[in-house]
């Protein structure tokens, strides 16, 4: 009871601090107020796939997005570099027609000029830039196969932290079920009179904590959910399994339809591929990718939708 007591003590104390240390991060006075949603937990159906997670962290990723602009730059400087190396050769030509005509005389005169020119630059300092610009290549490119690894291994922790935390609200819902059931029958034995009021009181002890174990284990689950919008760099993933059909309106798109009903405009290169294979009627697919409501499209149909990849069922 006292381990209780000092815990309610501390959880305002906590709550206030998680409120100022969001509000630093947002750029704001400590003390500024604000209040928070109410919470709304992760269905235990939801799944991830580890290689459609990984794709999505190649396309979405600041620092992956950044590698590649500074790989494409690094790779036109050193072509520069080596055709700074090159000879180099100018050829230009001009054609002139003269025609006087008099009465006692005409003259018909034509011309032409040809030129040619070339250079080629020889010296240590090409030489020195080609080489600056060929280790400096190669190490960007160093630089992107270790991204490429922390990215992987960032994708890979996420995604087994959200599937173990899936498992221990599994865990924990048993726990819960089996502290109720344990409670139901100490407060029968103790109507019964075979009981005594103090199993009621550890029965109960017992079902709080399997609840308050349950909780963490719900918000464990956020917070992987969290890890994994960080390491992909997209904070709206999801899987959703439904319909999709050829809608010939508009220019036509593939219109998917959800089991709830909910419909999407598909987008991006996958949705591109599926147009070759999806006809008039519609088939069931699941798709997993994020919702772009702020994607301009001609047609006025369903929430535009980008497909980072799709699976028949």
């Amino acid at each position: 009871a006292a381990a209780a007591r000092h815990g309610m003590v501390r959880a305002p104390n906590s709550l206030d601090v998680a409120k100022a240390s969001l509000n630093t991060i947002l750029g704001r006075d400590v003390s500024t107020p604000f209040e928070t949603a109410p919470v709304s937990f992760t269905p235990l159906d939801l799944t991830y796939d580890f290689n459609d997670l990984l794709k999505t962290a190649y396309v979405q990723r600041p620092d992956w997005r950044r590698i590649e602009l500074t790989k494409r730059i690094a790779a036109g400087s050193l072509w520069m570099a080596k055709a700074d190396l090159l000879p180099m050769f100018a050829l230009s030509g001009s054609y002139g027609r003269n025609a006087s005509s008099y009465p006692t005389f005409n003259s018909d005169t034509y011309n032409w000029n040809i030129t040619a020119g070339g250079s080629w630059k020889l010296g240590i300092p090409s030489v020195a830039r080609m080489e600056e610009a060929a280790s400096n290549s190669d190490y960007i490119s160093q630089q992107e196969i270790q991204l490429k690894n922390a990215i992987a291994m960032d994708v890979k922790k996420a995604h087994l932290d959200f599937e173990t935390a899936k498992e221990l609200i599994k865990s924990s819902q048993v726990g819960v079920d089996s502290a109720r059931e344990n409670l139901k029958v100490a407060t029968l034995r103790y109507n019964a009179g075979v009981g005594t009021n103090l199993d009621v009181i550890d029965a109960q002890t017992s079902l709080t904590k399997a609840e308050l174990d349950l909780t963490q284990a719900k918000f464990a689950l956020e917070l992987a959910r969290a890890k994994i919008a960080k390491a992909t760099g997209k904070d709206d993933l999801r899987e959703i399994f439904g319909r999709v059909k050829y809608l010939d309106l508009e220019g036509g798109f593939l219109g998917f339809t959800a089991g709830n009903g909910d419909k999407y405009n598909l987008l991006g290169s996958k949705a591109d591929e599926l147009k070759k294979v999806v006809g008039q009627s519609e088939k069931r697919i699941s798709i997993f990718g994020y919702p772009r409501p702020d994607a301009v499209t001609i047609q006025m149909w369903g929430t535009p939708f980008v497909v980072v990849n799709y699976r028949w069922e």
